[in-house]
């Protein structure tokens, strides 16, 4: 399991909290391209493309991604893998989007086809909304518009039959949900974008990618990761 931050002075309290809940990170680098999972699981993600990483702090870095060809490739997950989320799971983005540019933009995204088939994808929808999508349906769907400011966005999933998004702490009224389990199958994982020539490229900035693979966060505990966020 890592537990240093290679690329910061210190680890932030957010960071540190994230990570004692289980919780696998992905940090942008002060330098170079690589992404380095700090956690349970390990994987590396390579930035390509409009990728442009910002020092903002001694402790605090985020990556801007230009809405054409960024992204941030972790390559195949193979069947069987953590990342494929085969129960409980949660995913968090710690993220300020532009809302300008493609219709629909990924945040995360391990699939092979549209609507996250064979996998799973989250997304800002057509109507700017934030939505889940597993296996080539939609699960969650925010009945609101996200803002273009810096956030902290999460879908959980309780590997049951339960199915939120959050911003922050706040619960993110659903136009509609439906719970799945994502398939088992190898795809690509990306960050920023998916693996497919349609353009689906994130336009703004990411700080941090949080997945949790066998767990869903409480409300309370991504209210408290929100206030950690909001101190650096």
């Amino acid at each position: 399991m890592r537990t240093a931050l290679p690329q910061m002075k210190r680890q932030h309290n957010l960071h540190t909290f994230l990570l004692g809940l289980g919780c696998t990170i992905w940090l942008p680098p002060a330098n170079g391209t690589e992404w380095r999972s700090i956690g349970p699981v390990e994987r590396v993600g390579v930035a390509a493309g409009g990728v442009t990483n910002n020092v903002l702090t001694s402790n605090k870095t985020s990556a801007t991604f230009d809405g054409d060809d960024g992204l941030v490739d972790l390559g195949t997950i193979p069947a069987n893998d953590v990342l494929q989320l085969q129960g409980a799971f949660t995913i968090s983005v710690l993220c300020t989007p532009t809302l300008t540019g493609d219709a629909v933009q990924r945040f995360v995204d391990k699939s092979d086809g549209g609507n996250g088939a064979n996998g799973y994808a989250l997304v800002i929808g057509v109507s700017n909304e934030l939505q889940m999508l597993i296996g080539g349906s939609t699960t969650a769907r925010g009945a609101t518009s996200l803002v273009a400011s810096r956030q902290l966005l999460t879908y959980i999933n309780d590997g049951i039959a339960n199915v939120a998004l959050y911003n922050g702490g706040t619960t993110i009224t659903l136009a509609s949900d439906s719970w799945r389990l994502a398939p088992n199958v190898a795809t690509n994982m990306r960050f920023g974008s998916w693996n497919h020539s349609t353009g689906r490229e994130f336009n703004g900035d990411m700080e941090l990618v949080a997945i949790h693979p066998t767990r869903d966060l409480t409300q309370t505990e991504l209210a408290h990761a929100w206030a950690l966020a909001q101190e650096f």
